[in-house]
């Protein structure tokens, strides 16, 4: 069933199941996490309370343009709190993973990663890795 004609394109990409508020090209996908300084950050934990209770976030090849601003992550494991595989981009301020199993931010060298404020708390050993990388 067609949307109708008069619809907006929002109301029509609704209905074809679409998602309106996605940005970038076809084949691609957003990620995107807005906390705030003044009310604080998102805050993502496992169910359990253990490092390594979950995989953390992975933004994967197809992932562009996507944004975390203060963004609190804890028990994360896997590969990173955040992994950024292949060629995801994004931008990444104010985010910090505590007792995590692996580093808070980690990417694959070909992956466009802007980064600044990126914390390591109560006991993650690292803060930003680039994985795979030939010197």
């Amino acid at each position: 069933m067609a949307a109708p004609s008069s619809a907006s394109s929002r109301d029509r990409a609704q209905h074809e199941g679409q998602d309106p508020h996605r940005r970038g090209r076809p084949g691609q996908r957003v990620f995107a996490a807005h906390g705030q300084r003044a009310s604080g950050p998102i805050e993502i934990a496992g169910a359990r309370d253990e490092p390594g209770s979950w995989g953390g976030i992975r933004l994967l090849d197809a992932s562009r343009d996507s944004v975390l601003e203060h963004v609190h992550l804890r028990d994360a494991g896997g590969d990173g709190g955040v992994y950024a595989d292949g060629e995801a981009s994004a931008t990444i301020t104010a985010l910090s993973c505590a007792r995590c199993a692996a580093p808070t931010l980690a990417y694959a060298c070909s992956a466009r990663i802007s980064s600044s404020d990126v914390r390591a708390e109560e006991g993650t050993e690292r803060t930003e890795v680039k994985i795979g990388c030939v010197p």
